[in-house]
């Protein structure tokens, strides 16, 4: 196991801080994001849509859209919830 250097290289030390600054910056866009994203949904964006415009994985707007009852813009795609919807009686 190597010790630690006393002090990091200054282009290293610069490097990690601004990740630091820009994963902080990250933490206080999310929730601005999220709230913005529910209401592209509630117009007609797609999760995809959304996915690609801000490189959000796609299943934190899937989880969204449920927190939020959203309505699904197409049919589901994995089975069992398939199955369940295709079950379900239609009003």
């Amino acid at each position: 196991m190597s010790a630690m250097p006393a002090e990091y290289d200054p282009e290293r030390a610069a490097l990690f801080s601004e990740y630091r600054q820009v994963r902080q910056r990250e933490r206080e866009l999310l929730p601005k994001i999220k709230e913005a994203a529910i209401e592209e949904m509630r117009r007609g964006a797609t999760i995809g849509q959304l996915s690609a415009d801000t490189g959000l994985n796609r299943e934190v707007f899937r989880r969204l859209a449920r927190e939020h009852d959203l309505e699904r813009l197409r049919p589901p795609t994995v089975r069992a919830i398939k199955e369940q919807a295709d079950e379900t009686p239609e009003s």
